[in-house]
């Protein structure tokens, strides 16, 4: 007796093939958060039937069918009966790590998982004893900061840094009133690590320039009699101090 691609008699005459009885169906469907691409359904006879894929939408990734298979394109073929799966999908997630350098550390949850398209939590850049919260190593200075419309995992460091000097003391030759010698010292004092200073007759410190800083860096008055005022101010990575004069 002739038979089927299954190994079985179609409808069990012994003699002859139905077609129909040898036809399966193949059928893809496709889950919450993505779509099949490629034929379904298909009608298979004695065959192999064609590839289709499980294709995520934005934000989503495959996960498996609901056979068990992680196949992905799939096809399938040789049936002894109709075939139904389903693609699984799940949402996209991702790490937020927030890291803190030298000088500081942060408040709130590091690392987070947050779901595609979520917000964060808030988190906290806090600077140990003087030190101030700089930047974080991405650009950008919001702190406290919470990342929004998150889409791929995020890494930073934040950076701290001493706020900018302030000059605690200000005096010409320690105070002296007067002096001979246009060549003077100008004796300060400043919080903060100042880095550089600057000092001129001029309010607007024009023609002057930064130099390395020191608590009794020299300076030279204008020559004549009378009356000198200096201007001083100083300066680290976090900005200037208030000018100060004597």
């Amino acid at each position: 007796p002739e038979v089927c691609c299954n190994g079985k008699d179609d409808d069990c005459d012994g003699t002859t093939d139905n077609a129909t009885a040898c036809t399966f169906t193949l059928t893809y469907l496709a889950g919450a958060g993505g779509s099949i691409s490629g034929t379904t359904p298909q009608a298979l006879h004695c065959a192999m039937g064609t590839e289709v894929t499980a294709v995520p939408d934005t934000g989503y990734h495959f996960v498996d069918w609901s056979d068990g298979s992680t196949q992905n394109p799939r096809s399938d073929g040789t049936l002894t009966a109709d075939l139904t799966v389903t693609a699984n999908f799940a949402l996209n997630t991702y790490t937020l790590t927030y890291l803190a350098g030298a000088n500081g550390s942060i408040s709130g949850p590091t690392p987070q998982t947050v779901n595609h398209g979520a917000n964060g939590a808030q988190v906290t850049a806090v600077g140990a004893g003087a030190y101030v919260f700089n930047q974080w190593s991405d650009g950008a200075t919001q702190n406290p900061r919470t990342d929004t419309n998150v889409t791929a995992d995020i890494t930073v460091t934040a950076s701290f840094a001493l706020p900018a000097p302030v000059v605690s003391s200000f005096a010409i030759n320690s105070g002296g009133a007067t002096t001979m010698p246009l060549a003077v010292t100008l004796n300060n004092t400043a919080t903060n690590s100042p880095t550089e200073y600057m000092a001129s007759e001029s309010a607007t410190f024009s023609g002057a320039s930064w130099a390395a800083y020191g608590t009794e860096p020299g300076f030279t008055l204008s020559f004549g009699v009378g009356t000198r005022t200096v201007y001083f101010k100083a300066r680290n990575g976090k900005g200037e101090s208030p000018v100060v004069s004597d």
